[in-house]
């Protein structure tokens, strides 16, 4: 995993991130550091003025691969999507986010939640005219229990106790195939919308390998063919520089109206921010620094949406308890790190996952009085001559104590010396918890021991007490990720959160059939982990741009909120 230095900028009393051209691949959901584009924010569709035909895109990011069982890079993804597709995809209507049949067309499940069985979609081909049918599918869900997965989505082919979710795959007939599961496991169906079970023709795709894409090809059922890629060479291996797409004539469901799409990496942010002011290109993502170049360019749309990536200061649940937890969760100052490019985040199930009830719930916000009031209620020590007020001047009688050396707690905040956005972060959180009579530390780490303790808590406990993590929602289903607060996941619980209650519904919620019901299992896990366990600091969520020409005409948002297709484009 390569860490990125954020960098934030001030503006009054906001501290902003910077969304830099480097992403970083997010291990387990989990990002250290996280830089993000803004061109995931939904599926667009546009429609086709004959004489154009070709749309281009600017990409911020050259990849290595395209196989969708090796790589988490968010650009590698924008070529899988238009090439590829799963049984299953994501659909919002009304506002909400539901699963519905794609290369299948139904499902059932056994009464003993063992069995899934799909009926799959007749008269479908690979690009490259292979059929279609059970035995493609079987073929694609045993090399995907053959290969090594890659380390950043693994997990989700794996239940708590690290066995698989698939015993076996079973062909009925040239249309119907039964997925027989070791445990009962509702998210399934979620597993075969994601990315790592899209179909690839048996006869273009190594069956005991990974896809190179600079010498094999993507073989997909999709609204897209991949036709070329053009790549260079740096130290890492073949990096992938463009890749060019044309409309798939065959396509089963509505055709693509545009030819061909061409996805152009530039090296810099500065000359795609040129080339989409220019025109020289259709269409991009909206990175910080140049977002208000954007704005300020007459004619050009700027598309939002809220990502899927929140962060979260995370407090170690088995050394500093609800009180105290309650107290620093209105204590923090929110608004220092709310901007254009981000929201406060409300739940850790966000917009456009399922069972997500944004909003619904009585998230703590920023109030002195009320953090005070907290400690003294419960008669926390030291707290008994203080008054529960709102004044924060300089060397209030709270903030006094820690000036005295003689605080109310003691906690060490964990990161990587010398990174300016993370030295900005612990002086902010410091300052915040001087208010109620906190003493924060710093507790520096190398990059390697950082990573470490990151991606392998369960080794690490003891030295978090505080961390600013960010998570990325691996699915649009809660279980994964609320594996933040699992206890059976210590590799992901990093707060190691202990609460039965929650660990009930979580377990109930992963075998929970019915709908309805589990529904309410996850708005009960919602509501207790916000307004009663105070796990985590719920801090913001990422807000994507992106952006198009001045001619671009006809953008709909539709569909699968994770994923983006473009399937015609309209020039005036």
């Amino acid at each position: 995993m390569n860490l990125e230095n954020k960098k934030p900028k001030k503006k009054g009393s906001k501290i902003k991130k910077v969304f830099t051209e480097k992403k970083p691949l997010a291990i387990g959901g989990l990002i250290a550091v996280v830089a993000l584009a803004g061109i995931f924010g939904g599926i667009y569709i546009f429609n086709l003025l004959p004489e154009e035909d070709i749309f281009i895109y600017g990409l911020g990011n050259g990849f290595y691969t395209v196989d969708p069982l090796t790589t988490a890079n968010e650009e590698a993804f924008l070529i899988i999507d238009h090439v590829a597709e799963g049984l299953f995809d994501y659909n919002v209507t009304h506002g909400e986010t539901v699963i519905i049949p794609k290369l299948a067309t139904n499902f059932n499940w056994s009464l003993d939640g063992l069995n899934v069985t799909c009926t799959l979609r007749e008269n479908v081909i690979f690009h490259d005219g292979t059929p279609f049918d059970a035995t493609a599918v079987k073929w694609n869900i045993d090399r995907i229990s053959r290969l090594p997965l890659n380390t950043t989505y693994g997990f989700l082919w794996q239940l708590s106790d690290g066995r698989t979710i698939i015993n076996k795959t079973i062909i009925i007939n040239e249309y119907t195939i039964r997925f027989v599961l070791n445990d009962p496991y509702v998210p399934f169906l979620s597993l075969l919308s994601s990315r790592m079970a899209y179909m690839f023709s048996p006869n273009s795709t190594p069956e005991d390998d990974y896809i190179d894409i600079t010498t094999g090809i993507l073989v997909g059922t999709g609204p897209f063919i991949y036709d070329s890629c053009k790549f260079t060479v740096d130290v890492i291996g073949k990096f992938i520089t463009s890749v060019t797409l044309r409309s798939n004539p065959n396509y089963w469901a509505e055709k693509a109206k545009i030819e061909k799409i061409i996805l152009r990496y530039f090296s810099n942010s500065t000359l795609r921010v040129e080339a989409m002011v220019s025109g020289e290109i259709d269409g991009t993502w909206a990175p910080y620094g140049e977002l208000e170049t954007f704005q300020n360019t007459p004619g050009l749309q700027l598309v939002n949406a809220t990502s899927l990536t929140f962060w979260d200061l995370i407090m170690n649940n088995e050394i500093i308890n609800v009180t105290m937890r309650k107290a620093i969760s209105h204590a923090f100052n929110y608004s220092i790190f709310l901007g254009e490019l981000s929201t406060r985040c409300l739940s850790p199930i966000m917009p456009r996952m399922l069972y997500s009830k944004w909003g619904a719930f009585n998230v703590p916000n920023y109030n002195i009085q009320t953090a005070r009031q907290v400690l003294k209620d419960v008669g926390w020590n030291g707290t008994t001559n203080l008054t529960a007020n709102s004044d924060i001047s300089s060397g209030n009688e709270w903030e006094q104590l820690v000036i005295d050396e003689k605080p109310l707690a003691t906690y060490n905040f964990t990161y990587i010396a010398g990174w300016e956005y993370y030295e900005t972060i612990f002086n902010i959180t410091s300052e915040s918890l001087k208010q109620i009579g906190v003493k924060l530390e710093a507790a520096h780490v190398s990059g390697v021991e950082y990573d470490n303790i990151i991606f392998h808590p369960e080794l690490h406990r003891h030295k978090i007490e505080l961390l600013f993590v960010g998570w990325h929602a691996p699915d649009l289903d809660p279980h994964n990720t609320l594996r933040l607060f699992n206890t059976k996941e210590p590799s992901y619980n990093i707060g190691q959160v202990n609460d039965t209650q929650v660990q009930q519904w979580i377990e109930a919620a992963v075998i929970e059939v019915n709908k309805t019901k589990r529904e309410n299992l996850y708005y009960n896990i919602q509501q207790h982990l916000i307004e009663e366990l105070y796990p985590v600091v719920w801090v913001d969520v990422g807000i994507y741009f992106d952006v198009f020409g001045p001619n671009v005409r006809g953008i709909e948002t539709i569909s699968n909120p994770d994923k983006f297709v473009m399937k015609g484009v309209y020039f005036e």
